[in-house]
């Protein structure tokens, strides 16, 4: 029997040409190379695993990067972050350590 995986994360999200940054739940693929966020399939960068670049199917651009307790990217230090209404409890979880990070 098949081990259930949960793939959903927090991620630190920042769309091309935007200045917001918020946070929200993604869920990354099997093989860890996209993320699914609202219906889309964003394809990470494998240049530079680290810097959050990713591309939809039509050409779109955005960084996403998985919160860590112990990194935040460079793109999101200065930034207001603001936390998506679909992932405060989640991220509640998270600031009580009650689920793990990345």
């Amino acid at each position: 029997m098949a081990k259930e995986v949960d793939r959903k994360l927090l991620a630190y999200i920042k769309p091309e040409g935007s200045e917001e940054v918020f946070i929200d739940i993604v869920e990354i693929s099997r093989r860890s190379t996209s993320f699914h966020y609202k219906g889309i399939v964003w394809n990470r960068s494998p240049l530079v695993m680290g810097a959050g670049n990713c591309t939809d199917p039509h050409g779109n651009k955005c960084k996403i990067f998985p919160l860590n307790r112990h990194y935040t990217p460079s793109w999101a230090v200065d930034a207001k972050v603001i936390i998506k209404e679909s992932a405060k409890e989640r991220y509640n979880l998270w600031l009580s350590r009650k689920i793990k990070s990345e």
